[in-house]
């Protein structure tokens, strides 16, 4: 989808999805989502800058295999990234199923092997608080948007990117009159989500693990 008021990002301009991933994995490494992933990394990586090129590299992968669907979008000041996607414009696939592409790439081009080892053991250990295929699973709701990343750089925080973000994707839902989902995980982000009306309607939670996974749901303003 093309989003008028933000950047939408192409999958042959690699030296923007680049410099956008390095931005985000550094914001990342700050999201507890993020945090429980690599906290299960082999000493060597985690705390150090291994870390910081593994969160560069997850966000990377997931905008590599976003960006033919017309779902990685930044800022025109490239300080705010957010990928967002119309689920009727993956064209027949789903997001669990690119995301899966995208860390079966991330394991086959990054990892060394006690990473990937280590990462593969996250992942199952975490498989029921990041529910990727809930909406499609829970909600059933024909077409919608979803929004599965947000990332602002930590030196223009505070500047208004997320709300130009966030709104250029509301405005565009209440165009089209389709919801819109996320998932979030801190209860600042939940707020931050709150203010554009977006409300809880899932949490998954698991006793194994010490954050739960908030989905959210905003619908369509009506139109005159």
């Amino acid at each position: 989808m093309l989003l008028p008021d933000l950047v939408t990002v192409e999958p042959d301009d690699k030296h923007l999805l680049i410099n956008l991933a390095n931005m985000g994995g550094d914001s990342y490494l700050e999201e507890l989502h993020v945090r429980e992933l690599l906290s299960g990394l082999p000493e060597g990586s985690e705390g150090s800058d291994r870390e910081r090129y593994l969160a560069r590299a997850l966000i990377l992968n997931e905008c590599i295999m976003a960006a033919p669907y017309q779902a990685v979008h930044c800022t025109h000041d490239g300080n705010g990234l957010i990928v967002a996607y119309q689920q009727s414009e993956l064209n027949g696939t789903t997001w669990d199923q690119l995301m899966k592409d995208a860390s079966a790439n991330l394991i086959a081009s990054v990892f060394s092997d006690e990473e990937t080892d280590a990462y593969e053991a996250q992942l199952r250990r975490m498989e029921t608080i990041n529910v990727r295929d809930w909406v499609l699973r829970e909600e059933a709701p024909g077409d919608f948007l979803q929004i599965a990343l947000t990332a602002v750089d930590s030196d223009h925080r505070g500047t208004g990117n997320f709300r130009r973000m966030v709104e250029a994707v509301c405005a565009y839902a209440d165009a089209a009159q389709l919801p819109v989902f996320c998932e979030v995980y801190s209860d600042a982000l939940e707020e931050a989500f709150g203010a554009f009306g977006f409300r809880e309607v899932h949490v998954f939670r698991d006793p194994k693990v010490s954050i739960y996974e908030r989905c959210l749901r905003r619908d369509p303003t009506p139109q005159n």
